[in-house]
């Protein structure tokens, strides 16, 4: 740990986010947007073809051409950048080009059809009859009876067949809200080495060729996206026509033999179904992740980028057999974690970060954020990362910052991390944060002393088509274990049994998996472990070593019955753990104690040094008490916020320094020990205590640092001009249209009203004027450029001498073609938006509710603002799709005399950034807990004058704006989030911009 280089760290420790190519990809506008990104503290940029990709075309000499020029760019700023293998998800398909070399080329399948009546068709390769009573099958036998009879009383046909996906498959329908991944084009069969070979060819050579002089200069690596085994076909398991072969040579047996016992629970189907996911998650590895890191280090790159759902047992068995053999051949393993949350069970980090440790990786990626809403703070997106890289995380790769918000874009898995943003200027404040974390928990190793072995395999075993209920049972004590260590500050790794296999040793009383050792292994609740895990435990325990063992314990090996499984030395308990953490506390003592379940802690040590990184996982709630390390030296805070570093006093106790430490929400503490040298003694000085207060009034002027913004999103639409609907929502309009309307006239009349016409000027926001006929109040504007608004992509049309007080109608006419966008109108300038009525249903919302207004657009009025606002929540005080910054200020006389150090401390902040000025001077900015900031300096006695400049998010404008449930933090279902009408609300949903109170003290 160096301290220079803590502070101004190098970008290798900084955010790389996706830099969606969404639209015709102007190349000036590309170099000012890798500019921005280099600017605000981003350290490189993944270059993802995304949904809305016009031109350059995917994968040709011009997206080539592109990319080469973006590499030069990124270049020229000092960023890193990294390729993405694929243009939609899922990786593996090369937008068609794969499949379309060989017809064999695509996904299979292997599909079993139970039924009455035999069916001849060349694609069955086993058929089977077999009885049926009260829904069970049982006695299934190969059928042998040539010609085959139609019916046999009795009995049933099971008819296995392999399964192609066809052509032109498309998972998810074209919607106004969104786009479908695979964009109409088939994925492919990654089970076979073939396939894959021809992906690299296809994608991985193609960039070679034209940018592989910057492979491991620029060019960091590439990126895979959830690449997977389908499952899409009805009652399937994943297959290839090489597989039967493959999986003879690896068991010995045929599995066309024991087809229904992959289905059904007949014959010996634990060991069956053991042995073909065992095979299926070998093969896939070998296919594709083995292939692909092979040749990224062939040519000095990063293998990077994530499977599909790896948080889950049972779907990533589904999907991909198992995880954690992937990362061994990712030279940057990597996970990603979707939407606004926090797993407090961490399994899918904690199976990255065993691999990255016991294999020496020393980088682990996340791309993080997609799904979340709109309205992420810097201390939400804090809050995510700090969870994450607690648990082994040291790399971001944030999703998304776009290039366009054209049309469907906007709702592109939001959120939006880019340009476009009002916090965008701030967004160094988080960026520095992550880059000197992510370099702090690059130092040295990982402290662990306990492995869990991981149980996929007893999915495996118990793992079929329907009734996968039971191969899910193990997810739920698992998640209960690892959150259980992780409350208890009882860090750990998991020990995959494949990885195991080749890199597991006895040394003395610990066993060593690669460059990882622990004293303590758990086997949590299962049913079988491989032989090669059952040897290495004997030799384990014969050395001394403490092995503990959950209920139910396993009793199969290999998923076949064994006399014996565990060590006679194992400690065998129920699922209880309080009686765990006993056992635990009996073999090795705590490395961190304090009483605070919901603080993760990250040990890492160096050749002196120890570093702890210590987050609060609470967003709601603080926490302040007492720390026991189990280390000793010189303790020091290196703050990850400032790269400030200060000595701190503790106390000696035993084997531990113990500290008295305070978390605020989301607060966290990056501790670091010099074990050379001795540790600081306590001052003897108390605490800081509050000695002052001056409380601020609840009445503030008001002013707009940008335009304010009426959102107009209903629309009324007509065919012939007549004939016109009711105000109807955009995402209807368009489905009704797309259904039969290609090639038709289409009319759009967005209504508002105006109670008193605004001062200066009011602009008209279009995206793509130029498609449109525009008419304001009946007369048609002509779009000059006078700019754009909020994006490249909006349109500014100056119509201040066409408002009117009363009605206004904006009527946009056009054909309606496959390319058409029905999109929001904005209405721009110096005037408020009054809601009718005029109070939301919560006045002072929290920090994760939204103000609701049961209004429609007819209700939204343009008025004349006022020139003071109340404390509390702006959105009914005439800012309701405000999105910029807005300041409130207000004069406070300072008494003479006061002593101690001045603080301004806000209440109920609900603003990603509040940047405080005072008597006019820059004080700096307020992103996290606990919300205040010293203003000692800029203080003076007498009036002064204090401004609080609120910046908000994009969400008001962008939405989802009428869900029925709010704010939304998990956006998976784009359309529903966005048009879906299960969950529609003719009611406004905004979330609260605004300030709840503020107060100077002093602190002596």
């Amino acid at each position: 740990m160096n301290q220079d280089e803590f502070a101004k760290p190098d970008s290798e420790f900084r955010s790389i986010p996706f830099l969606g190519h969404v639209d015709e990809m102007q190349p000036a506008e590309v170099a000012r947007q890798i500019a921005e990104i280099a600017r605000r503290g981003f350290g490189g940029l993944v270059l993802i073809p995304f949904g809305g990709l016009e031109s350059p075309p995917y994968l040709s000499s011009q997206w080539m051409d592109h990319v080469a020029f973006c590499v030069e760019e990124a270049k020229r700023h000092g960023l890193s950048v990294v390729l993405y293998d694929e243009d939609l998800y899922t990786s593996g398909y090369a937008r068609g080009r794969v499949a379309g070399m060989n017809p064999e080329y695509r996904n299979k399948a292997l599909v079993c059809r139970e039924d009455r009546q035999y069916e001849p068709r060349k694609e069955n390769i086993r058929v089977f009859l077999a009885d049926k009573e009260d829904g069970s099958i049982s006695n299934p036998e190969p059928l042998t009876i040539d010609p085959a009879p139609e019916l046999v009383p009795d009995k049933v046909f099971l008819h296995f067949y392999e399964w192609t996906q066809p052509v032109g498959y498309q998972k998810h329908r074209w919607r106004w809200h969104g786009w479908t991944p695979y964009d109409g084009f088939e994925q492919v069969d990654l089970l076979n080495p073939e396939v894959v070979r021809a992906f690299i060819k296809t994608t991985h050579e193609a960039y070679a060729a034209r940018v592989g002089q910057e492979f491991g200069k620029t060019i960091l690596g590439i990126f895979t996206d959830e690449p997977q085994l389908s499952g899409d076909a009805p009652f399937s398991v994943p297959w290839t026509p090489g597989f039967p072969a493959y999986f003879a040579d690896k068991t010995g047996y045929d599995i066309l033999d024991c087809l229904p016992s992959l289905f059904y629970d007949v014959g010996e189907f634990r060991r069956v179904r053991y042995d073909f996911w065992s095979a299926v998650s070998d093969l896939f590895v070998e296919s594709y992740s083995r292939q692909i890191g092979d040749w990224c280090a062939e040519h000095g790159l990063a293998a990077t980028g994530h499977y599909w759902v790896e948080e889950l047992l049972l779907f990533q068995a589904r999907r991909g057999g198992a995880m954690m053999s992937h990362y061994e051949h990712q030279q940057i393993p990597a996970i990603d974690h979707l939407g606004q949350n926090i797993e407090h069970y961490g399994i899918k980090v904690k199976q990255v970060d065993s691999v990255a440790c016991q294999l020496g990786k020393k980088r682990v990626l996340s791309e993080t954020y997609a799904c979340s809403s709109n309205n992420i703070s810097f201390e939400t997106r804090k809050w995510m990362l700090d969870w994450q890289f607690a648990l082994g995380v040291n790399l971001l790769n944030p999703s998304f910052a776009t290039y366009s918000l054209r049309g469907y874009r906007k709702r592109n898995w939001s959120p939006i991390l880019s340009w476009q943003q009002p916090w965008w200027p701030h967004n160094s404040l988080i960026e520095d944060y992550i880059a000197r974390l992510g370099y702090a928990l690059t130092q040295g190793k990982r402290v662990t002393e306990i492995l869990v072995i991981h149980p996929i395999a007893s999915v495996w075993a118990e793992l079929r088509p329907m009734g996968t209920w039971v191969a899910g049972r193990f997810d739920g004590p698992l998640s209960a274990l690892s959150t259980g260590l992780l409350e208890r500050h009882r860090d750990y790794h998991f020990g995959d049994e494949k990885i195991m296999a080749r890199h597991a040793r006895v040394e003395g009383a610990t066993l060593q998996v690669g460059r990882a050792s622990y004293n303590v292994v758990i086997v949590p609740p299962a049913i079988t472990l491989s032989t090669e895990t059952v040897e290495l435990l004997e030799r384990f325990a014969a050395s001394g070593g403490c092995i503990i063992a959950i209920e139910p314990v396993p009793t199969l090996i290999d998923a076949r019955p064994a006399d014996k499984v565990l060590p006679a030395s194992t400690i065998v308990i129920p699922d209880d753990m309080t009686l765990l953490e006993r056992r635990l506390d009996d073999a090795v003592p705590p490395d961190v104690i304090m009483d605070a379940p919901n603080v993760l802690c990250h040990h890492r040590s160096t050749d002196s040094r120890d570093i702890y990184f210590l987050a609060n996982t609470d967003d709601q709630n603080g926490w302040q008490g007492t720390v026991k390390l189990r280390t000793t030296g010189r303790l020091e805070e290196w703050d990850l916020h400032t790269g400030n570093v200060r000595p701190l006093p503790a106390r000696k106790s035993g084997d531990y320094l113990e500290i008295e430490l305070s978390f605020p929400p989301v607060g966290s503490h990056l501790l670091v020990i010099d074990r050379e040298k001795a540790p600081a003694k306590p001052s003897g000085r108390p605490p800081e205590a509050v000695v002052r207060e001056v409380r601020l009034g609840d009445t503030w002027a008001i002013r707009r640092l940008c335009e304010n913004t009426l959102v107009l999103d209903y629309a009324k639409a007509s065919g012939d001009g007549e004939h016109w609907s009711s105000p109807t929502p955009l995402g209807s309009i368009y489905e009704s249209y797309r259904a039969g309307g290609i090639g038709a006239p289409l009319r759009l009349r967005y209504r508002f009203h105006v109670d008193g016409k605004p001062e200066g000027s009011v602009h008209l926001a279009v995206e793509m004027p130029e498609r449109h006929r525009i008419l304001v109040n009946g007369q048609e504007t002509t779009c000059t450029d006078i700019g754009c608004w909020m994006d490249i992509s909006f349109k500014r049309i100056d119509i201040s001498k066409l408002v009117q007080d009363g009605e206004n109608i904006v009527e946009l006419q056009t054909v309606f073609q496959h390319d058409t966008e029905i999109e929001a109108c904005y209405i721009l300038g110096d005037f408020a938006v009054r809601v009718l009525p005029p109070e939301p249903t919560c006045e002072l919302p929290g920090y994760r509710e939204v103000s609701r207004f049961h209004a429609q657009a007819p209700d939204l009025r343009i008025t004349r603002e006022d020139k003071t606002a109340r404390s509390g929540d702006l959105i009914g005080q005439g800012y309701p799709f405000f999105a910029g910054t807005i300041a409130l200020s207000q004069e406070v006389d300072i008494p003479p005399n006061a002593q101690g150090r001045a603080f301004l401390e806000l209440d109920g902040l609900t603003a990603t950034v509040a940047n405080v000025r005072i008597n006019g001077t820059d004080a700096g900015p307020i992103a996290f807990h606990p919300h205040e900031i010293e203003i000692t300096d800029q203080l003076t006695e007498g009036v002064n004058l204090i401004e609080v400049q609120l910046v908000n998010t994009l969400r008001n404008v962008i939405g989802p704006l009428h869900h029925k449930d709010g704010d939304l933090y998990f956006l998976l279902e784009i359309g529903d989030a966005f048009a879906g009408e299960a969950n529609w609300s003719d009611a406004y949903q905004w979330v609260p911009l605004g300030l709840g109170g503020a107060r100077i003290v002093w602190r002596v």
